[in-house]
């Protein structure tokens, strides 16, 4: 197999699979780099500069993702869930739980308050106070992966 050359510095390039040795000409992104500014072409360089500065080129950028262009576009917002209560349930919960994690008691930080019977299953205890619980994060993400376990070990 013959050896191949990086373009910029002549180094001995790492060939791993079969599309290395079939496409690989830089050892590294700054030689690609410095390759790339020695071979450019000015004039190429303007005319692109020129047309990313256009009125055109703007709203075009601008317009790219917003509104109904956007992937997470919602167009029937009457299918959103609503959670009113959220805010003042979230702080019933804490002060209940004195801003404790009921699992690891760590006092303070960064809480998330728990709907023990779930929120999506259980609509009508969703603002009960003794529905929710103080997790910190850590302990939050580890409650919803061994529901999630369980959950699916039954399948």
């Amino acid at each position: 197999m013959p050896a191949k050359f990086c373009e910029t510095c002549d180094k001995d390039l790492i060939l791993k699979t079969k599309r290395d040795r079939q496409r690989k000409r830089f050892c590294s992104r700054s030689c690609l780099g410095k390759w790339t500014a020695a071979n450019r072409d000015p004039e190429l360089l303007k005319q692109m500069q020129k047309a990313a500065h256009t009125s055109e080129a703007k709203i075009k950028r601008s317009n790219s993702l917003s509104g109904k262009n956007n992937p997470r576009y919602i167009k029937d917002r009457s299918k959103v869930i609503k959670r009113p209560m959220e805010g003042a349930w979230r702080k019933a919960v804490f002060e209940k739980d004195n801003y404790t994690c009921k699992v690891c008691e760590q006092y303070g930080g960064k809480l998330n308050a728990h709907h023990v019977a779930p929120y999506k299953e259980f609509p009508q205890f969703r603002e009960e106070v003794n529905n929710g619980k103080a997790l910190c994060e850590p302990c939050h993400k580890e409650v919803h992966a061994v529901a999630k376990k369980i959950l699916y070990a039954s399948y």
